[in-house]
């Protein structure tokens, strides 16, 4: 069982140490999509603003370089939610001057956790 409490006071640390970012759902339009599938660059519409937290996994840093056979760690970072966001898989979120794609979410009784992919 979640008490009330712990709720809020991860809610109150999200929005304390996280960063305002904005949040963007595809537009519903079937000419929206490229020839892969994807919505294409243009057509995400504002969803909302909302405090979040980035978080590196393994002890990933922006400054660490490539590791073995694969990609960044700084590509796929963590992004922490409150437990009430508007966030959906296959949004985007803009965090500072990185843009993310929403992967998987893993919802909590506190907060949610989203894997990411760098977009840009």
């Amino acid at each position: 069982m979640i008490l009330p409490a712990q709720k809020t006071a991860a809610s109150v640390a999200i929005s304390r140490y996280g960063e305002d970012a904005l949040i963007l759902r595809p537009v519903d339009d079937d000419s929206a999509v490229d020839g892969y599938g994807k919505t294409a660059e243009d057509s995400w519409e504002e969803e909302a603003v909302e405090p979040v937290v980035r978080v590196y996994q393994r002890g990933a840093a922006p400054s660490q370089g490539r590791v073995t056979g694969g990609r960044y760690l700084t590509e796929s970072p963590v992004l922490i939610f409150i437990a009430d966001s508007l966030v959906s898989e296959g949004f985007r979120v803009s965090y500072g001057t990185s843009v993310y794609e929403i992967d998987s979410l893993t919802r909590y009784p506190t907060h949610i956790e989203a894997e990411t992919t760098s977009v840009g």
